[in-house]
């Protein structure tokens, strides 16, 4: 599917793909949200426990802007 756009209307978005971290790309998603975080591999090198960790602060604290 490479090359093919599409839209999807959400409140909320998670991109989590791949084995390597893919800090440009999120970095490039974080003007398409008035809230953006970049959780686990994108920040740091890290085991599942820190990057759960992570993503269940950003996930905690979605709408207390």
């Amino acid at each position: 599917m490479s090359g093919v756009e599409r839209f999807f209307p959400a409140d909320t978005v998670i991109y989590a793909v791949g084995q390597r971290p893919r800090t440009e790309e999120a970095t490039a998603l974080k003007r398409c949200a008035p809230e953006f975080y970049i959780v686990g591999d994108c920040v740091a090198a890290r085991n599942v426990l820190m990057a759960t960790r992570e993503a269940f602060n950003a996930a905690r604290d979605i709408g207390r802007l």
